[in-house]
């Protein structure tokens, strides 16, 4: 077993144990949903959620990428590579739905895409990026909820500045195209509530 298979399988293990708001808990089993076990390798990395407004309600949607060590020297130096799968989570029902198909792919799935994490993240113990991590799901969920329910004007701005920060220090920097793909609609809604 190699050290990053180690660490993500602890980090998963952990991940599974740790509290968490409800869509914190549900974003950590969207891998094990669906059929993405057939299309998801344990190893890989997971998106930050998305909401996504779609033709059958409010969806949440992530994409998985692989990651390589880079030397060997941990998590911190983990190369994120083009998102080779997608899913999504129907807050409703719980289902998730999971393709091999991953919205602008514009890279070959071989493509190394940048840093697996940003600086702020890595220099982060544990307990910390757990925190940052809760507070990133508070805001994402009340900036969904928001965007879901078309709201523009102070209280919308209020959710979306709250959001935007906590998602630039935990997503990875070399796939935000990727996670602008996977609901435009809500980044535009995003830049209309500064």
């Amino acid at each position: 077993m190699t050290l990053l298979t180690l660490a993500l399988a602890l980090a998963q293990s952990a991940a599974a144990a740790a509290p968490g708001s409800g869509l914190q808990k549900a974003a950590r089993r969207v891998r094990y949903g669906g059929d993405c076990p057939r299309r998801v390798a344990l190893q890989d990395g997971q998106s930050l959620p998305v909401p996504s407004l779609t033709s059958q309600g409010p969806r949440f949607r992530f994409f998985f990428f692989p990651l390589s060590a880079v030397g060997g020297r941990g998590p911190s130096e983990a190369k994120a590579f083009a998102p080779s799968a997608s899913a999504e989570l129907d807050p409703a029902s719980g289902a998730v739905t999971c393709s091999s198909r991953v919205p602008l792919p514009k890279a070959e799935p071989a493509t190394e895409m940048g840093p697996a994490g940003t600086k702020e993240a890595a220099g982060l113990p544990i307990a910390a990026f757990r925190g940052r991590e809760a507070e990133f799901y508070a805001a994402f969920e009340a900036a969904a909820a928001a965007f879901f329910a078309g709201q523009d004007g102070p209280a919308a701005r209020e959710a979306a500045r709250n959001f935007r920060p906590l998602f630039e220090s935990l997503s990875e920097p070399g796939l935000r195209d990727y996670y602008r793909a996977l609901s435009p609609e809500f980044w535009d809604w995003l830049a209309r509530n500064r």
